[in-house]
């Protein structure tokens, strides 16, 4: 696993840089055994686990049509980032195994959505969202591999019941809480809303250590040897450090982002809250 991961990230990108991506591309806990015994509270049944406190990168699949306003506690909630398909492509596939889960929301049938879901090859913990008529099959749903069942409309107690299960489960993706970004280390991908786009090696690392600071800048001095190790001076000056800013808020600008990448000048740079232009998911 190690040796795949490296050739993600070359020689050339310095040891520290490349575990630290690694640590993130790689840490990918077991989905919780499915012989745990459900606990049924008010209109949320799940196991028992419990979570963490960083934003959690979810896929919703959609079974059909879903009253957008019996899903608004789920899209407004800051613990959540929500990435919602109403078919499961091989592409959403393999990033619903780099999140910390899916919400697969349904007004018909549920275990038919969770079948759907599981044939189409989901391994991650599968949260059914489901009418409120159909709550006596909550039980069979979790003995059948669902990871817990929420009633729609969905509400806030039930969601801080259930989301324990997601929090838990540290996929290879994590949020930018500062832009709201899913930065995605195994395929270099950087998605906003239903918005994808590829970075390089360096931009990646670049932003990569941007997000890690939480919003506070990061002298140039840092990410010239945080990208860049401590190589030959010729070999990771501010002006090269500064091509790299500049392609990276270009790819930024084409999610909607602009002035993502703020200058501190005679220090920096700092990832800034900016409002997007990108259209957001229904």
């Amino acid at each position: 696993m190690l040796q795949f991961g490296e050739s993600l990230y070359p020689a050339d990108v310095p040891a520290p840089t490349r575990r630290s991506l690694l640590n993130a591309a790689f840490a990918l806990p077991a989905v919780p055994a499915r012989t745990s015994q459900p606990v049924a509270q008010a209109d949320v049944t799940v196991r028992s686990d419990s979570g963490g406190t960083d934003p959690a990168p979810v896929l919703m699949v959609r079974r059909g049509p879903i009253v957008m306003r019996s899903v608004e506690k789920l899209h407004a909630d800051p613990r959540l980032e929500l990435f919602t398909t109403d078919t499961l492509t091989p592409d959403w596939i393999s990033f619903a195994q780099r999140v910390a889960g899916a919400f697969v929301a349904t007004e018909g049938d549920p275990l038919s959505a969770l079948g759907y879901a599981v044939t189409a090859g989901l391994r991650c913990p599968i949260v059914i969202l489901m009418n409120r008529k159909y709550r006596a099959d909550s039980h069979d749903l979790v003995t059948a591999g669902a990871a817990g069942c929420l009633m729609l409309p969905v509400d806030t107690p039930d969601l801080d019941r259930i989301l324990p299960l997601l929090t838990t489960r540290a996929g290879s993706s994590r949020i930018d809480c500062t832009l709201r970004l899913l930065l995605d280390p195994i395929s270099r991908t950087v998605r906003f809303h239903d918005q994808t786009v590829h970075l390089t090696q360096r931009e990646f690392a670049v932003l990569h250590c941007l997000s890690s600071h939480n919003g506070r800048p990061v002298s140039a001095e840092d990410l010239l040897t945080f990208v860049w190790g401590e190589t030959n001076p010729q070999d990771r000056s501010r002006q090269i450090l500064e091509v790299y800013i500049h392609q990276l808020r270009q790819k930024l600008e084409r999610l909607g982002l602009k002035a993502g990448v703020s200058t501190i000048r005679g220090f920096g740079y700092v990832l800034a809250h900016v409002s997007s232009e990108a259209g957001t998911t229904s």
